[in-house]
């Protein structure tokens, strides 16, 4: 991934170069590309480092970085996200790899809503033994839900949750949708 976003910001500047006395708003334009892909990378960079830091290995300090990452949504798309979590669920301790696909899973649900126009989002995070449920819940109208399947039918999404072992479940009511996965973490 890292490879791939430098190769294209090298490339993507590289045109900017070009362009810059031919065609100067074409030129621009790369370089609005370059600050977006860059922006991209840090975030990816950021989250990376803050998987394999061994003090994140617990529930608390991924819900912390779940509200970060809500917080940031709410004001670039100014959609409404509520998060729900359980008491007894910060208390859980997580391997460093199961926290990395915890992370990705609730982070890659809630953008894909919002980006496909989902919104009034509802997430409710609850432990029952053996099993972490999350639940993404958002109102139908104005979501582009045929987007919002083909994200959904990724084969990276499906690759994850085949390898935390989780289940995942999927409903379209008459006015909201209902993603649910049901995590094994002990």
């Amino acid at each position: 991934e890292v490879s791939t976003a430098l190769g294209n910001i090298n490339i993507l500047s590289e045109m900017a170069r070009i362009k810059a006395e031919t065609e100067p708003q074409k030129s621009k334009e790369f370089i609005e590309q370059i600050q977006s892909k860059s922006h991209n990378m840090m975030i990816a960079m950021d989250d990376m480092l803050w998987t394999i830091d061994p003090e994140n290995d617990n529930m608390g300090k991924i819900i912390l970085r779940v509200r970060e990452y809500i917080d940031a949504l709410r004001n670039r798309h100014g959609v409404q996200i509520d998060l729900l979590v359980d008491k007894n669920v910060e208390a859980l301790q997580l391997n460093m790899k199961l926290r990395k696909e915890l992370f990705w899973l609730f982070k890659s649900g809630i953008t894909n809503v919002v980006k496909t126009g989902g919104h009034n989002c509802r997430m409710h995070i609850s432990f029952e033994r053996p099993n972490l449920l999350y639940t993404l819940e958002f109102d139908n109208a104005g979501s582009d839900m045929q987007q919002l399947n083909n994200l959904r039918q990724r084969k990276e999404l499906a690759d994850k949750i085949k390898e935390i072992n989780a289940k995942f479940d999927f409903q379209v009511l008459k006015t909201k949708s209902i993603f649910s996965l049901t995590i094994p973490v002990v």
